[in-house]
Formats: structure tokens, sequence, C-alpha cells
């Protein structure tokens, strides 16, 4: 919890990344990235629980993410209405987009890859576990983040005003379908 309060300190955003981190199904959600789910095919009051124990962990070591960031990138409409009828959680940290959008009265922050590179989206951020990564991922992580640093903006913590677009569409169908291949 020493590292979470630094974190907060340089002013990263502190994200809900579920309960439990374990997965019981194998339902992809409204974002398939995975097919296998913490959230995603489980019903509204498990949902509602999970959320609920996650924030009070959190808010007992006086964090109050304004982020959700689902465990294997997956949840379902039924996590969304969880968040909104149970935190002040707004954003959702997981999908694939050009850009931010709001849907379901949610912003979404696109997540288009599991390591950094330069990809033609508008806005990109990327996914990293650092328990699993070896010496020469944090090294061209380092790399990347000092070349591109001028590149950086600060993580959106309000609701935007864009709407999903037919090309933000596009991009996840093309995504999901290629990972069904």
């Amino acid at each position: 919890w020493s590292k979470v309060e630094v974190w907060e300190k340089k002013g990263w955003e502190i994200a809900l990344h579920g309960y439990n981190h374990v997965c019981t199904t194998e339902d992809g959600g409204l974002n398939p990235v995975n097919k296998r789910s913490e959230f995603a095919g489980v019903p509204y009051d498990i949902q509602k629980e999970k959320i609920v124990n996650g924030m009070k962990i959190l808010k007992e070591k006086n964090i109050v993410p304004k982020v959700f960031f689902a465990p294997s990138h997956t949840f379902d409409y039924n996590t969304i209405l969880a968040l909104k009828d149970n935190t002040n959680i707004a954003i959702i940290s997981d999908t694939i987009a050009n850009d931010t959008y709001c849907k379901y009265g949610m912003t979404f922050v696109p997540q288009q890859s599991g390591c950094v590179r330069s990809l033609p989206f508008r806005k990109v951020t990327f996914c990293y576990h650092p328990n699993t990564m070896t010496d020469s991922d944090f090294e061209k992580l380092e790399v990347f983040l000092k070349k591109n640093n001028k590149k950086f903006k600060k993580f959106p913590t309000c609701m935007v005003e864009r709407k999903e677009s037919l090309y933000d569409r596009l991009l996840r169908k093309i995504s999901f379908f290629s990972r069904t291949q």
C-alpha cells in the first residue's frame, strides 16, 4: 500500500481492478479481449457485491478511484450498472477505439496494446503487468517513455462529450474478429 501512496502522490490514477481477480466465466462481454472474466456473464447482484467490496478495500486505504479497469479486460452491461449504482466511477479504461468516447453514461478510454509502440490512433494507452515483465521489458519501456515523453497527456478523469464513432466501432469489430480467427 505504500507503493500505491507514492503513485498517488505522483499524480497517477488508481483504478478499481475488480475484487478478487478470479475469472469465473468464459464470457468476453462488451469488450471480448479475452474469453474469461471476473465480471462478464455474472449476475448483477454478484457484480455489485464485488464492486462494493473492492471499493471498500480501497476506501479503507483512503483511495477513492475514479476509474475502473476490469481483470482480463472483460465486463458487461451489468458491470456498468453496478458501477453507476454503487460508485462515483464514470470512467472505464478499456476498449478498442481511436479516442476516448462516452457511451452508457460512462467515459471509455481506449487501451489498445500490451506493450509500448507507436500506433496510428488519436489516443493510446498501454497495459503492463510488472509482475511478469523481464528486465528487457522494463528497459524497452524506459527507452520509449524517454523518447516519447512530450506526447503523453494526463489521464482523463472526467466525462467526455464525444460519442462513439463509426470508426471506433469498426476498429473494435476488426480487433475482436481477428482474435477469433
